[in-house]
């Protein structure tokens, strides 16, 4: 089984403050991180996502978020996506 830690304790503070840098995913766009993967979705308008696409399923499991489901603004998401696609909203999504 992989392991779950990737990164060490002073590495995964400088990810949770985007240091490894940022995109904004505005509605209805599918991307892809252009380093690493994306490891947090902070929500800057309510969202809705059509799929996230997570690096391995056996650690973070995303399909109870279903298409339907709005998330509001100011929450994040804390992940291992591969590929974002969103319906509605404005995202930033941050590498790591």
């Amino acid at each position: 089984m992989a392991s779950k830690t990737k990164y060490t304790a002073s590495e995964s503070g400088s990810i949770g403050l985007g240091q490894a840098g940022a995109k904004v995913i505005p509605a209805s766009t599918s991307t892809t991180p252009e380093t690493g993967v994306f490891v947090a979705l902070t929500i800057i308008q309510p969202a809705k996502f059509s799929s996230l696409t997570v690096e391995d399923s056996s650690f973070i499991d995303d399909t109870e978020l279903g298409a339907s489901t709005e998330i509001p603004a100011g929450i994040t998401l804390y992940g291992r996506w591969t590929e974002i696609t969103t319906s509605a909203g404005l995202v930033i999504g941050y590498y790591g």
